[in-house]
């Protein structure tokens, strides 16, 4: 993780040297993040840094999205300047408070929830208290699976029972209708988003690191995980890696022939 991010580092440093994607128009960018606190842990950002990134979008014309809202964009061509679309992963009890600031300062989010992990409710991850009251003051709440498997390989039938049984328990839970998905560990084959489609989602992302264009949607929208508050700023603004062009377009014919 550590080798790859140093990779994306030296070519966006390369990138900028050479001018190259200076004002290029990429997309909308959309974030991954997991935990809000200071344990350094991997996929874990601290909270100063997490503000500092969410600043920077509202003080540079941020377009708030949810995953849902973005996801009808991509699908209808329509994708309004600038936008940008913060999601988190497994409803972590310390991302808790830093979402309810954020959605002070006018941001909006998507929280993608593990069933199982809800249940269990704290020290580590929020209860479904937490889950109704952030539903409640407008956060898009998502389905991340009932137990976090990599769902490839599952049989169908477990295949299934991970997805429709998460997306009813949460519908229970907040009162809503369930729409967005993130695949576990980022990770999905052509069987798992066929499954994804007939369970009822109409929204699902995945962690590929690049920004979302129509082709994406809706089944295989790309997110970029938040773990440096400086290349997200560069991201946002439109500059981008060597290569970066390069691999998006790879990544979307790669996803359109996985979501035949």
């Amino acid at each position: 993780m550590r080798a790859k991010q140093r990779l994306k580092d030296l070519m966006l440093t390369s990138a900028r040297a050479l001018g190259f994607g200076s004002t290029r128009e990429l997309g909308a960018l959309v974030l991954c993040h997991h935990r809000i606190d200071g344990t350094g842990r991997p996929l874990t950002l601290s909270l100063e840094a997490f503000r500092r990134q969410m600043i920077y979008f509202r003080d540079h014309g941020a377009h708030w999205m949810t995953l849902a809202e973005l996801g009808a964009a991509l699908e209808s061509g329509e994708v309004p300047s600038r936008a940008g679309c913060v999601t988190f992963d497994d409803a972590a009890r310390s991302t808790y408070e830093p979402i309810q600031w954020l959605l002070g300062i006018g941001g909006r989010c998507t929280q993608f929830a593990v069933v199982k992990w809800v249940s269990e409710g704290p020290p580590e991850w929020m209860g479904w208290d937490e889950l109704r009251r952030l539903s409640e003051l407008g956060v898009e709440i998502g389905s991340h699976t009932v137990d976090h498997l990599d769902l490839r390989g599952l049989g169908p039938d477990r295949l299934g029972a991970q997805l429709q049984n998460s997306r009813a328990r949460l519908e229970a839970a907040v009162g809503r209708e369930i729409t967005s998905f993130a695949y576990p560990y980022g990770r999905f084959d052509a069987a798992v988003v066929r499954a994804v489609k007939a369970a009822g989602y109409r929204w699902a992302c995945t962690t590929q690191h690049v920004h979302a264009v129509s082709g994406f949607a809706p089944y295989l929208i790309p997110r970029y995980e938040a773990a440096d508050p400086e290349v997200v700023a560069e991201l946002f603004d439109g500059r981008a890696w060597m290569f970066y062009g390069t691999l998006q377009s790879c990544l979307l014919m790669r996803n359109r022939v996985l979501a035949r």
